[in-house]
């Protein structure tokens, strides 16, 4: 799902979330709101076990660039074709 909001100040503020089987991320950016966490990237693991709740990472935008930097240092090109996420 993706959201695309026009503030007044005509900058766009974009929510979009992905899942797969196992996990929900969502990222939300371009709030022009001063708030601590108003752009951030949200990660919750679905938990296999009713008696446990979904465990939920917040971070900052600039926190997950440097995931992603990790991320596409890591991981290649072809993991990337072995996973489909669902919108």
């Amino acid at each position: 799902m993706s959201k695309i909001v026009q503030s007044n100040s005509q900058q766009k503020v974009v929510s979009k979330t992905r899942t797969t089987k196992g996990a929900v991320f969502t990222v939300c950016n371009g709030n022009p709101a001063k708030a601590a966490g108003s752009n951030s990237l949200n990660i919750t693991i679905k938990s296999e076990d009713w008696r446990l709740s979904d465990s939920t990472v917040r971070m900052t935008i600039r926190d997950a660039k440097v995931l992603r930097s990790l991320l596409n240092e890591v991981l290649d090109d072809s993991d990337a074709s072995q996973v489909q996420a669902s919108e």
